[in-house]
């Protein structure tokens, strides 16, 4: 089993981009957005070195970008 094939569900790219953001030591920043359920916080991953964020784009998969603030850098932890 090789990488891009367990990468391929947008599950699996978030679990990985979890456990890669606990290995590199990254920073969250975070914005809060208010629901009716109660406050859900999504998170941008930046690696403090090189100033990219984690990025989960349809077009491309898990990668890291420079930092844009768009939805394919947001994540939810659980």
């Amino acid at each position: 089993m090789n990488i891009p094939t367990v990468l391929r569900t947008r599950t699996a790219r978030v679990t990985a981009a979890a456990l890669t953001a606990a290995a590199l030591g990254l920073t969250a920043a975070g914005t809060a957005e208010a629901r009716t359920t109660g406050v859900v916080y999504a998170y941008a991953l930046q690696n403090q070195n090189t100033g990219r964020c984690v990025d989960d784009s349809g077009a491309y998969g898990l990668r890291a970008f420079t930092c844009n603030g768009l939805n394919y850098q947001n994540f939810n932890f659980v």
